[in-house]
C-alpha cells in the first residue's frame, strides 16, 4: 500500500473530512480542463484547504502593467503516476522551459526548454503543451510542447528523469530544415495543445509573413505514430479557408483549447477573423463540417472573439458545445459577453448565459448539486462577474447555470440561463460600497463531483473551496496579497491536493 496515500486519507480523517483521496481513481489532469473535452472535472475529491503544501513560480520574470499581470499562463498538467508538468517562463522576453516535478513535495525532476516565442498578443499568450499516455501503453505519459517555427517538442517519458526528446513539424521536418530562420519568424504556435484518447495532437498557428512553402494560418494535426513513438509521424494541415469551406480567411482565436467530441470524431473551434466563427472539422481529416457565425444574443452583430482571452469549447456529458464570446457594440453588457450553446452538429440552440468572456464553462453534474431537482442532467459553472466602472455593480460572483431553465437578465432584458446557485466574492473592492468585491480570476475551475463543491481562485489572492452543499465558500487559502492578473486555471492532482495560479506563482494546497 502506498504510504503517502494512508498518510493524506488518515489526515483527512484528522480533518474531520470523509471524503475519498483515492488516487486510484485519478486518470491524470493531461490538459486545459483535464481532458479532451476541457469538463474539468475530477475523479478524486479534493483534499480540506488548510495550508499551501508547496509553490513555485511559473514566470521567472513577471512583466506587469502597473498593477496588473495581464499574462495567460499554461496551467499545471499531470500524468497518471502523478509527475506535475509546469511550462515556466523564465526570462522577460519570453524564453520557456517545461519542469516536471513531484506532486507530493514539488521537487524537481527534469527540465525541458523550448525556443517557442510568443504570437503578438496585447496580453501574454499561453504556450500550448499537453500530456497523452502512449499508444499501448496508458500508464506511460508523454508531453508534447510548442516549439519555434510550427514544431513541437515531445518529451517521451514525463515519469522518468532521463527521456529521450524530439521534435516534430506539422508541414515536415525537411521543409523546416531548409529554411528555419523564414519559419521562426513566420509561424508561430498561438492556441493551447489539445491531444485526443488516440493520442493526436491539434493546435492552432497562426503565419505573420511569406515562407517557402506558402503557409497561411490555420490548423495542424500530428500523429507521432511508431514503436514507442519514434517514427513514422503523419503529419495534416489546413488553412482556415480549407477548414470551413472557404468562410474564414482568418486564424485559429489566439489562447483558444481545440475541444474533441465524444465520440472522438469532431474538433472545435473559434475564429476570429473579421466574421468570427465556432467550426467543427473532422479529426481525422480535417475536412470541414460546419462552422457557425458567432454572434450576440441581444444585438445580433458579429460578437467579439478577443485574443486576449482564454474562452475555449467545452463538450458537454450530452454532446453540446458551450463558447463564450464578448458583446458587440462593446460594453454593451458590462463586457461580461454571453455564455453560447450549440449543438453537435453546431446549430446554436437554448438560451445563453449572462458571462463568457475569458472563460471556459465547468461541467457540473446534477448528482453534484442536491439542491437541483430540474430535468437537466448536468450544469455549467461560469464566472459571474459584473465589472464596477463599465456599466457594473461590482457585485461578482460565481454561478452554477441550468441548461433548462431561463430567467429574465435584469442588466440587458435578455432571456439567459436561470442560476441554481451563485455565490458573492468575500473581500471588498475599493471602497467597498454597495457590496463591490474584488473578481474571479477563473478560466477554468476544477469540479470535484464526489465532494460535491468547485476550487476556485480570485483576485484577493485567495483560493476557496465553494460548497454546493451549503452554497458556500467553506474553506480558503491565502496565496498572495492579490493581484489584477489575467485569468487562470485550477486543477486537483492524483492526492486531492488543489492547484491554484496567482501573482506568477503555482500554490500546492492540502490538509494539515
Amino acid at each position: 500500500m502506498n504510504t503517502l496515500l494512508v498518510l493524506a486519507a488518515l489526515s483527512a480523517v484528522a480533518a474531520g473530512d470523509t471524503r475519498s483521496t483515492n488516487a486510484n481513481a485519478f486518470n491524470g489532469w493531461h490538459q486545459y480542463g483535464g481532458n479532451p473535452q476541457h469538463t474539468a472535472i475530477s475523479r478524486v475529491s479534493l483534499q480540506p484547504l488548510q495550508r499551501i503544501v508547496w509553490q513555485t513560480p511559473i514566470d521567472k520574470a513577471p512583466q506587469y502593467s502597473g498593477s496588473n499581470l495581464l499574462v495567460h499562463y499554461t496551467g499545471p498538467m499531470i500524468s497518471r503516476l502523478g509527475t506535475v508538468v509546469i511550462p515556466v517562463k523564465t526570462a522577460a522576453g519570453g524564453s520557456f522551459v517545461a519542469e516536471g516535478r513531484r506532486h507530493t513535495d514539488g521537487a524537481l525532476l527534469w527540465t525541458t526548454p523550448t525556443d517557442w516565442s510568443a504570437p503578438p498578443s496585447g496580453w501574454g499568450p499561453v504556450i500550448g503543451a499537453a500530456l497523452f499516455p502512449q499508444p499501448g501503453n496508458r500508464n506511460k505519459t508523454s508531453m508534447v510542447i510548442a516549439a519555434s517555427g510550427g514544431r513541437v517538442i515531445i518529451r517521451d517519458d514525463v515519469d522518468s528523469p532521463t527521456s529521450r526528446t524530439r521534435v516534430l513539424t506539422f508541414f515536415g521536418d525537411a521543409a523546416y530544415r531548409a529554411n528555419p530562420t523564414a519559419y521562426n519568424n513566420n509561424v508561430k504556435i498561438n492556441t493551447p495543445i489539445t491531444v485526443d484518447n488516440s493520442g493526436n495532437i491539434y493546435f492552432g498557428y497562426q503565419v505573420l509573413g511569406s515562407n517557402p512553402l506558402g503557409l497561411v494560418s490555420g490548423l495542424a494535426k500530428i500523429t507521432p505514430t511508431g514503436s514507442g513513438l519514434s517514427s513514422g509521424a503523419v503529419y495534416r494541415y489546413k488553412s482556415m479557408a480549407g477548414l470551413t469551406g472557404g468562410l474564414s480567411d482568418g486564424k485559429v482565436t489566439t489562447n483558444c483549447a481545440p475541444a474533441i467530441s465524444l465520440d472522438g470524431k469532431s474538433l472545435y473551434f473559434s475564429t476570429n477573423g473579421a466574421t468570427p466563427y465556432i467550426v467543427a472539422v473532422s479529426t481525422a481529416s480535417l475536412a470541414p463540417i460546419a462552422a457557425t457565425r458567432l454572434t450576440d444574443p441581444n444585438t445580433g452583430n458579429n460578437a467579439w472573439v478577443a485574443d486576449e482571452g482564454t474562452a475555449s469549447p467545452m463538450v458537454a456529458s450530452d454532446g453540446t458545445v458551450w463558447y463564450g464570446i464578448l458583446e458587440n457594440p462593446a460594453g454593451s453588457n458590462h463586457y461580461r459577453g454571453w455564455m453560447l450553446r450549440f449543438s453537435m452538429g453546431l446549430t446554436q440552440i437554448g438560451r445563453p448565459g449572462a458571462f463568457g468572456w475569458d472563460d471556459t464553462c465547468s461541467l457540473v453534474p446534477k448528482a453534484a448539486v442536491p439542491s437541483y431537482k430540474g430535468p437537466s442532467p448536468y450544469l455549467v459553472l461560469t464566472k459571474y462577474n459584473n465589472y464596477y466602472g463599465i456599466g457594473g455593480d461590482g457585485r461578482n460572483k460565481l454561478a452554477i447555470l441550468d441548461p433548462a431553465s431561463t430567467k429574465t437578465d435584469p442588466e440587458t432584458g435578455v432571456t439567459v440561463l436561470k442560476e441554481v446557485l451563485t455565490v458573492l466574492g468575500i473581500t471588498p473592492d475599493g471602497d467597498g460600497l454597495n457590496g463591490k468585491v474584488r473578481e474571479w480570476c477563473i478560466n477554468t475551475a476544477a469540479i470535484d463531483v464526489a465532494g460535491k463543491c468547485a476550487l476556485v481562485n480570485c483576485e484577493d489572492g485567495k483560493a476557496f473551496r465553494w460548497d454546493f452543499v451549503t452554497n458556500t465558500l467553506s474553506e480558503q487559502v491565502t496565496l498572495t496579497a492579490g493581484i489584477g492578473e489575467a485569468y487562470t486555471s485550477t486543477v486537483i492532482g492524483p492526492d486531492g491536493k488543489g492547484y491554484a495560479i496567482n501573482n506568477a506563482t503555482v500554490y500546492v494546497l492540502g490538509s494539515n
